[in-house]
């Protein structure tokens, strides 16, 4: 078939058909990489925004956690100046029957 097809066109030129064929696989070739790159672009930025946001969550998440830290750590501090002062307190302080020890 390529004989043929070189035998009816002159030396150096492809036959129209085969002209019209290449180009738009060139070009399906060239927009293929454009929209694989757009489509892995927009999954990056997705992914990317996602991450920040997590990152935003997890600093609220964390000044959470020190803010009720630091107000156990008040309770606790007010329970241990206040139990021994008040005898009738002190059954708070020791461990439940129900608690196993090991």
């Amino acid at each position: 078939m390529e004989a043929s097809a070189n035998r009816s066109t002159p030396k150096g030129q492809r036959p129209a058909e085969d002209a019209a064929k290449s180009k738009p696989a060139a070009h399906r070739a060239g927009s293929r990489y454009k929209e694989k790159y757009q489509a892995l672009r927009e999954k990056f930025d997705q992914v990317n925004a996602r991450h920040e946001e997590y990152e935003r969550e997890l600093e609220l998440a964390n000044a959470r956690i020190k803010k009720l830290q630091a107000e156990n750590d008040l309770l606790l501090d007010a329970i241990s100046i206040t139990i021994p002062a008040t005898p009738s307190l002190m059954h708070l302080t020791r461990p439940s029957p129900t608690s196993t020890t090991p």
